[in-house]
Parts: structure tokens; sequence; C-alpha cells
């Protein structure tokens, strides 16, 4: 994957619209992972990975029991 510049984002979305995803977070025992997830019939732009990423690194001190998401509009 190479870095996009925000020129070049930018252009995307021009020729693509904006892009419409939302996290989606996972838990497995102490580890938490997020993905992201295009809306229905949408792709995610190049620059966003795919694969899940763990973020309980970035958590720490703090307990999440209950992740509520708002829905895509």
């Amino acid at each position: 994957m190479t870095d996009w510049t925000e020129t070049e984002k930018a252009f995307w979305i021009l020729e693509n619209g904006e892009p419409r995803f939302a996290w989606i977070f996972e838990r497995n025992g102490q580890t938490v992972y997020k993905r992201p997830m295009a809306e229905p019939g949408t792709n995610l732009p190049p620059w966003v990975r795919a694969e899940r990423e763990e973020v309980t690194d970035k958590i720490i001190g703090k307990q999440a029991e209950l992740i509520i998401l708002d829905e895509i509009k």
C-alpha cells in the first residue's frame, strides 16, 4: 500500500464520491480489534486498510463492555 497525499484523496473522492464506511469493533478475550466496513453497494477507499487492527493498546486504562455504533445514513 502506498501513502496517499491529501490531494490524491481529494481527487479520488471527486471521482468516486464521499467514502461511506463505519468502524466495526471485535473482541477476542482481552484483545480488541477494529476493522472498516463499507456501506452496502460501496467500496472502501484505497487508502483505508481492510485488515483488522488491534486497538487494545490504544485503550489501556479503559474498559469497554458495550460498543454501540450509529447506523450509516
